[in-house]
């Protein structure tokens, strides 16, 4: 045979076979960008099925003569109120603790209120009398004395924050309720959880269990639109989840997602009426950052329902 006519076969050959090779190459990529899209179109299934899951428990989240997202306001102004309820008895304790750090302003409404309308004390006097009771405060050394001098002289037991005084101990509670330790803060949370628990238990088991399988899906599939999307919660259920994440309930996976995600960064702080007192945006995200961090004791693995 010819050689070059040989040659000329192999050519053709191998030039069959190369183009057999890209047609090949062609339909795997296609076939992969198929499964791409038709795995991203299922991942999109899923996701947007969980949000409407969840939206579900919301709308149809029902408590006396409320509804929806109304019934979800009023839960959380329940929280709201809650943890106001807990300012007297904050602040009688931050006098028997640490009464060098009360405002002496504070100290003159215990003397008015002491007082009432007498007209024989002055201004002066009130002023007077208030440095004193703060210096005679400060100088016992133990805070049993001084919970049993303060009770004795001034009749601060439990039972009285209706009375002018208690108006007087829950102004202290509210006022230095972002100053304090935010151990002391984070007891006053985990509180009022379990109250509020006790009285909205179906709704908010139904609602976390569901929010935890949207967020571990969110996370082990690593979608930005999806983390996105997430984001964009009502400000009444980023609040929900906050008192969550500061409840005994919570568990240290779960307020791991919450920080991997950021999902608590849309949480407008400014609705004064539904948190203690108004904050500064850094001490916002510092609270933000309290709440998250992992606890070091009493660890609960799982999520507690």
């Amino acid at each position: 045979m010819n050689p070059f006519i040989a040659l000329a076969g192999i050519c053709l050959t191998f030039s069959a076979f190369y183009m057999q090779y890209q047609a090949n190459q062609i339909q795997v990529k296609a076939l992969n960008k198929n499964q791409a899209e038709q795995t991203r179109t299922l991942q999109e299934q899923m996701f947007f099925r969980l949000m409407d899951e969840l939206k579900q428990k919301l709308i149809h989240f029902s408590f006396g003569n409320h509804s929806s997202y109304e019934a979800l306001d009023n839960m959380i102004s329940d929280f709201r109120n809650c943890i106001e309820d807990q300012f007297a008895d904050l602040g009688r304790k931050l006098f028997i603790k640490t009464p060098e750090k009360i405002e002496i302003s504070h100290y003159r409404k215990i003397i008015e209120a002491i007082y009432g309308e007498n007209n024989s004390v002055s201004t002066d006097d009130i002023k007077k009398y208030a440095q004193e009771l703060k210096d005679s405060i400060v100088e016992i050394p133990d805070c049993h004395n001084r919970s049993e001098y303060i009770k004795n002289n001034y009749t601060w037991s439990t039972g009285l924050e209706k009375s002018e005084k208690g108006e007087v101990l829950k102004s202290i509670g509210r006022v230095h309720f972002y100053k304090i330790d935010f151990e002391w803060r984070k007891n006053i949370y985990k509180i009022c959880y379990q109250d509020i628990y006790a009285k909205y238990r179906g709704f908010m088991d139904s609602y976390i269990k569901n929010f935890k399988y949207l967020i571990d899906f969110v996370i082990a599939k690593k979608n930005k639109d999806f983390t996105n999307y997430l984001r964009n919660l009502s400000n009444q259920e980023l609040i929900f989840i906050f008192y969550y994440c500061a409840s005994e309930h919570c568990s240290n996976k779960f307020r791991k997602d919450i920080k991997e995600i950021n999902l608590l960064a849309n949480l407008d702080f400014s609705v004064n009426d539904r948190f203690a007192d108004w904050l500064l945006l850094e001490d916002f995200k510092s609270e933000i950052e309290n709440v998250l961090k992992e606890a070091v004791s009493g660890i609960v693995e799982e999520d507690s329902l």
